[in-house]
């Protein structure tokens, strides 16, 4: 309550807080791993010709060909995986939702859902190779969240067979389903929303809509 005859106080008004601006689109797509022929859901987090090689090179990192389904084996040397990083990085501090609707119906539009925690950095398992008397130092890729790939269809096309690609794994479950015709009735569509170090949201970006039968 003012006191009589006192003038109102003038109060320090907010500060202006930009709001999150939209990005560039994001692809997502509905991925199976052609040799184990698990179907997941992702997010196609950067595709370069820069970070794979046959791994003689102790700059690179390499794919096994070797490997028990499509995406096992990824490694690095030292210098690799800086490379991995400084490409990689900037594409983190993100929280990733994820919105569920009939195929091409908006009137079954689902509200956004949550399905994955803060992503600010990659995790790799660093091992010793050991070379005669020579030791060195190795890292391979240990994420849930994370795997790679090599010359993957994508929405854009056919990747180049040479180029590296690294998708984000949506780890929350989903349900797949087939009408009468044997078609999947869902699609999805994802909003990745990123944050600064101090945990302030400045900037969102979304997926096109796919389904098991997008191209």
């Amino acid at each position: 309550r003012t006191p009589a005859g006192e003038d109102t106080p003038t109060y320090l008004p907010w500060p202006k807080v930009q709001g999150a601006t939209e990005g560039a689109p994001l692809i997502a797509s509905l991925v199976t791993d052609h040799k184990s022929l698990t179907p997941f859901l992702a997010l196609q987090m950067l595709v370069s010709p820069e970070v794979v090689a046959d791994g003689s090179d102790l700059s690179h990192c390499w794919v096994d060909p070797l490997a028990t389904t499509d995406f096992d084996n990824y490694a690095c040397w030292d210098g690799g995986l800086a490379k991995f990083h400084e490409m990689l990085d900037p594409e983190l501090r993100f929280i990733l939702y994820r919105q569920q609707r009939l195929v091409g119906d908006v009137v079954s539009m689902r509200d956004w859902i949550q399905v994955s925690p803060l992503i600010d950095y990659v995790h790799f398992d660093s091992e010793v190779f050991q070379n005669g008397d020579t030791s060195l130092l190795w890292h391979r890729l240990n994420d849930p969240y994370f795997k790679v790939g090599l010359g993957y269809l994508s929405p854009q096309g056919s990747l180049d067979p040479q180029s590296l690609t690294v998708w984000f794994v949506d780890q929350y479950p989903f349900l797949e389903t087939r009408d009468a015709a044997g078609n999947e009735p869902f699609e999805w569509r994802y909003q990745a929303v990123y944050f600064d170090r101090q945990h302030r949201p400045v900037s969102y970006r979304v997926s096109n809509w796919f389904s098991r039968s997008s191209p």
